[in-house]
């Protein structure tokens, strides 16, 4: 299906470089050239040299005033910069730069407003991993891009998010968040 835009994937690193998330699509039906960033290796590859170029601002090129590209391989990267925080969304060298830079100003305006802040930064994006994995997953399914209305995605995690009466599922998901933090 020639006329669907794909995402190969979602990372969100802090001001070292390093993972807060990350999210491929490497699996099932997403297009070949997206199967090459199964290794963990080669994602770490990637990561490293698009945040080397995110840092060396002579490799930079704006699109608009609220992301940026980086052209790595066969992969065009959008990146937009908060104060501590780089949210990159990946895609093939073919891929739609608009569709993908829909896409990373979806992700992150859909965040601040299920997190109700002006700003995000590392500290929030880790008390509040649920939301990030939420919000991702109502966004992209298997690298295909459902979704690009930061409103209606924020609407449906907060029903996920809100701390209703079950002790049990926020439970679950308090576990699971610090499972995360300890591991990453």
């Amino acid at each position: 299906m020639d006329f669907l835009h794909y995402v190969q994937g979602i990372v969100i690193l802090d001001r070292t470089g390093k993972h807060i998330f990350a999210k491929y699509y490497t699996k099932g039906d997403v297009c070949e050239f997206s199967k090459k960033l199964y290794a963990i290796e080669k994602q770490k590859q990637l990561e490293c040299a698009a945040y080397q170029s995110i840092k060396d601002s002579r490799c930079n090129l704006s699109i608009s005033g609220d992301g940026n590209i980086v052209i790595i391989d066969q992969h065009t990267i959008l990146y937009y910069q908060g104060d501590d925080v780089t949210f990159m969304v990946i895609g093939h060298k073919e891929e739609n730069e608009l569709v993908l830079n829909t896409v990373l100003k979806t992700l992150v305006d859909a965040l601040k407003k299920v997190l109700n802040a002006p700003q995000l930064y590392t500290r929030l994006l880790l008390e509040n991993y649920n939301a990030i994995i939420l919000t991702v997953d109502e966004m992209i399914d298997g690298g295909i891009i459902l979704e690009t209305d930061p409103t209606s995605i924020a609407s449906e995690v907060e029903l996920h998010t809100r701390k209703t009466g079950s002790d049990v599922a926020y439970k679950a998901i308090s576990t699971v968040n610090r499972y995360l933090r300890e591991t990453i």
